[in-house]
């Protein structure tokens, strides 16, 4: 569970607050999952990511919008950071499309990208996956 913060001090971002939470795997182990913020949160947040992915036709374990729990692999979300940070062709072809989706959720293009680094390289990377939630 994730509770919204004030600012973290030196930023504007907003802080959060991590729980950790025990789920699990078998009857005598546990995983142990951390929460944490990357700059988005809620369902609208999802949702612009969920948006964006589809668009770049980022692989993810999503059925659809409305899917609260999916899986990226790490290696997708570098190759989306690669095509919005590059503005290749693949971006350029979805340019104004895209700059719509994280203003959805007051985000500029500089912040989604810093949110795609937060969830590429603060997520378990002994995981290949990136676990939305």
């Amino acid at each position: 569970m994730i509770r919204q913060m004030p600012p973290a001090e030196g930023t504007d971002l907003p802080a959060a607050e991590i729980t950790v939470n025990l789920i699990p795997k078998r009857m005598d182990s546990y995983e142990q999952i951390e929460y944490k913020y990357p700059g988005m949160y809620a369902c609208d947040g999802q949702d612009v990511l969920y948006n964006i992915t589809e668009m770049f036709d980022i692989e993810h374990s999503a059925e659809d919008i409305d899917t609260n729990d999916f899986d990226i692999e790490r290696s997708e979300l570098r190759l989306l950071r690669r095509h919005i940070v590059e503005q290749d062709d693949t971006s350029l072809q979805h340019a104004e499309t895209f700059y719509a989706e994280p203003e959805k959720i007051n985000l500029s293009r500089k912040r989604f990208i810093a949110v795609l680094g937060r969830l590429i390289n603060d997520s378990d990377r002994s995981d290949r996956f990136v676990h939305v939630s």
